[in-house]
């Protein structure tokens, strides 16, 4: 797994790893207007690793996370789909509860574990 970049605020970091051909980018910290270029970033890093394109963000360690986090969440979301496969996963706290009250929740494959969507997302389309 790749750590994030030294030039990171404390408060916000990624990994990336791969399981069964499935990229995981964990999230930690608070992705907000001054962490979400570096996540914009990692998930284009993590989009090239394998093709087409699976995805999934693990947000549990994820503590806050402010309108422009939500933004680059459907970004990834909207990208991945031409082509690719995008699920979250671990989501909880107010994250979910922003997902719900807006909706987004229909939007996004959400699973409660990340196994559980790398096995949703390798299993059949």
């Amino acid at each position: 797994m790749s750590q994030a970049g030294h030039d990171m605020p404390d408060s916000f970091s990624t990994i990336i790893g791969l399981r069964s051909g499935v990229v995981i980018v964990r999230l930690s910290g608070e992705l907000d207007l001054f962490t979400v270029s570096h996540l914009r970033l990692r998930l284009r890093e993590a989009a090239a690793i394998v093709t087409p394109p699976q995805v999934v963000l693990d947000v549990e360690d994820l503590t806050f996370c402010d309108s422009t986090g939500l933004g680059a969440l459907l970004a990834a979301l909207r990208e991945s789909e031409k082509p690719g496969r995008f699920a979250l996963s671990c989501v909880q706290g107010r994250l979910a509860r922003v997902l719900k009250v807006t909706g987004l929740e229909k939007s996004f494959d959400i699973h409660p574990t990340a196994d559980m969507a790398v096995g949703h997302l390798t299993g059949p389309t």
